[in-house]
């Protein structure tokens, strides 16, 4: 009977040890980079440093829509830097990740003022380069369609008509 009891209880604290081993033990940090406008950053040099990195820090750079992600990371605090040229730096303090929680920062990022801007468009011609990208790409593949559809069609009617006709 003790040996009957005494597997049970082995049995119990072995079942309830394994699930433990594969349970998540990281966390996240997600960083968004914004305006003063609220207008995505993409290009954001984002570096994230902590004494519990082994390589002390991380960096990556923010995507299309303004975030970057720090995935796997081991839980404590952490120092979160953000940078782009013509704008200022950023860097927070005591950022917190806690294990299987994705930390969210929020970063507004302003435009460096004086002479050091030269070059650099202000925040509000932003919008406006873009708009003007966009329309000149618009008449560059309506043109390349144009173009691809008329050969289309002459390769079409040539070998319609045949050889030598």
């Amino acid at each position: 009977m003790k040996r009957i009891l005494r597997f049970v209880v082995v049995s119990i604290a072995l079942g309830l040890a394994v699930p433990a081993h594969g349970q998540v033990q990281t966390g996240s940090i997600l960083v968004k980079a914004v305006d003063q406008q609220g207008g995505v950053m993409p290009g954001v040099t984002v570096t994230i440093s902590s004494p519990v990195l082994v390589s002390g820090s991380m960096n990556g750079i923010t995507d299309a829509g303004g975030t970057y992600r720090f995935p796997s990371l081991v839980p404590g605090t952490y120092s979160v830097k953000t940078e782009l040229s013509g704008f200022t730096t950023i860097v927070r303090e005591g950022i917190v990740v806690l294990v299987g929680q994705t930390t969210p920062l929020d970063v507004v990022i302003e435009a460096v003022e004086g002479p050091s801007r030269a070059g650099v468009p202000e925040i509000g011609d932003r919008g406006k380069e873009t708009k003007a990208l966009n329309r000149r790409l618009d008449a560059v593949f309506a043109e390349a369609a144009e173009l691809v559809g008329e050969r289309l069609r002459r390769v079409s009617v040539e070998d319609l008509a045949g050889p030598g006709k």
